[in-house]
This record gives structure tokens, C-alpha cells and sequence, in this order.
């Protein structure tokens, strides 16, 4: 399946609207009227802060999402939530997408916008009446963070309950989005995890070289369920020894993406050991 061509629609105006928030900072942002001034009016107080945008309503040409078909999305990948998604809503039998098969059209207006905006516009382009993706919470400890600002990890969450309030007709679902990698790794199938891949580098494996790989190495070792990499003395030396022992010396002073905090609970509640000879190949 590929989108509908994206020219002069409301899903291109959604990603205009988006960088002007964002990358052009503007004061002020026309909002078609079409494109939900609501919405937008929302998503300008979470982004920048209350008041801090002006929304004036324009009589743009771009119609609305189209009329929802009743249907499914689930925005699949190889990670853990989405994974774990897959398996919980294999039985109402939804269309099964990928991103990238979208990406060659999406990315020139795309901007910068966070993935749950993209595959949310994208799913209402597309009229499903339901999108689902798969989320994973960062925020180990203390409740889920719903706050504003794209910098915010646990933001998804925040986000679709926002978006879901003014599109009522094509709703976001995040059901694992309150659950932490080692939750949802512990809880997939037996042989699962050789499946699974959520590298910022090497898509469909590990490189074993960056954070999201560091994150992943510890939570499967954490759960007993090895994902089959070593990790690399860069990445080893970059987040244990420079951010990670600077940030318990400092008494948890600054975790602006929770990754360390995440690091923490892995330790006091499995245990686990930051071990150079056993863990870097």
C-alpha cells in the first residue's frame, strides 16, 4: 500500500503546521479551519507553552480527513511495543503497515515531527479509524510523564490523549505505552527476541554502538533473555563510565530522556551488573 499523494491535503497541511510551530517558531499560526483550530490550538500550548501561540482561523481550501472507514491500522516495526501491540490486537485483524513504505512521501514535508504525529496524520490521511503503534515508557520510575515538549519521551502518551480529543473520527491507540522494555521483552513468546531489532543505526539488527542498543543489552540481560550482541568499549566507556556513574555521583542531577533513570531501576530491581569483560565483545 502506498498514501495518497500528500499535495494540498490536510495531512500537508497538518506537517506545514507543524514546522511553523516548531521550526519557524512563529507567534502566530493560520489554521485552516478545516484542519481542526482546536487541535492546533492544543498542540501550540504543549509544544510552546500556554499562550504563547495566537491561533487565528483561516477559510483555507484543504477539506477534512476523509470520512473513516471503520478500519485498523497497526504501525508495525521490529521493536518491543510494537511487537508486543501486534500480538494484542492480532485478532481484530487490522492492516499491518510500515513506515517505511511511506517514508519516501512523508519525509520531504515531514519536518522534524515526532513519529506518533506522523503516523497519526498519516492514519486519518489514510482514513483508519484507528491507528496503533507500539510505545515504550522511559520514565521508570515515579508515574508516566504526560507533559508537553517533543524533548519528552513519555510525551506519546500526552500526545494521543490530546489528539485523541479532537479526532474523534480517527483515534491514536498506544496500548504498551505505559510499560517499560523489560516488562514487555519479559512478557513476548519464547523465541521472540530473535525477531525483535530497535538499533538508531542498523534497522532490522544491533549494532551494539549506540544508546538504544545499551538500553536493550541491559533490560535482556535484566529479564534472561539475551538478544544475541555484545556491546561496543565505546559505548560502554560513553554511557556507563561518562553518564551514568557522573549521574549516581551527582544524585540523579540530570536525565532530561530518562535513559539513565531507566538504568537505575534495572539495577535495583533485577540486580544487574555493568560488567566490561562479560559485556563488550
Amino acid at each position: 500500500m502506498s498514501p495518497l499523494p500528500l499535495d494540498s491535503t490536510p495531512a500537508a497541511a497538518y506537517f506545514r503546521l507543524h514546522e511553523d510551530l516548531t521550526r519557524h517558531r512563529v507567534d502566530r499560526l493560520d489554521v485552516p479551519r478545516p484542519a481542526g483550530p482546536e487541535f492546533w490550538s492544543w498542540y501550540a500550548d504543549r509544544l510552546r507553552g500556554p499562550g504563547t501561540v495566537k491561533i487565528r482561523v483561516t477559510e483555507g481550501p484543504a477539506g477534512g480527513f476523509p470520512e473513516p472507514t471503520g478500519r485498523l491500522a497497526m504501525w508495525s516495526s521490529t521493536g518491543m511495543g510494537s511487537t508486543h501491540t501486534l500480538r494484542l490486537i492480532s485478532h481484530l485483524s487490522p492492516d499491518v503497515l510500515r513506515y517505511e513504505d511511506f517514508a519516501a512521501e512523508v519525509e520531504p514535508v515531514r519536518a522534524g515531527a515526532p513519529l506518533p504525529f506522523v503516523l497519526a496524520v498519516l492514519g486519518a490521511h489514510l482514513g483508519y479509524s484507528f491507528s496503533y503503534l507500539g510505545a515504550v515508557r522511559t520514565r521508570a520510575c515515579g508515574a508516566p510523564d504526560r507533559s508537553g515538549g517533543e524533548g519528552n519521551e513519555d510525551g506519546p502518551a500526552g500526545f494521543a490523549e490530546g489528539w485523541n480529543a479532537h479526532h474523534d473520527d480517527h483515534r491514536l491507540r498506544l496500548p504498551t505505552v505505559d510499560l517499560t522494555r523489560d516488562r514487555l521483552l519479559a512478557a513476548l513468546p519464547d523465541g521472540a527476541e530473535a525477531h525483535l531489532s530497535s538499533c538508531d543505526l542498523l534497522p532490522g539488527g544491533w549494532c551494539g554502538d549506540c544508546a538504544t542498543c545499551f538500553a536493550c543489552f541491559y533490560t535482556a540481560k535484566a529479564v534472561g533473555r539475551p538478544l544475541g550482541f555484545t556491546l561496543s568499549d565505546r559505548i560502554f566507556d560513553e554511557i556507563y563510565l561518562r553518564r551514568y556513574r557522573p549521574y549516581l555521583e551527582g544524585e540523579f542531577a540530570s536525565d532530561p530522556s530518562n535513559s539513565l533513570q531507566y538504568l537505575v531501576y534495572l539495577q535495583m530491581t533485577y540486580g544487574v551488573t555493568f560488567d566490561r569483560d562479560a559485556d563488550v565483545g
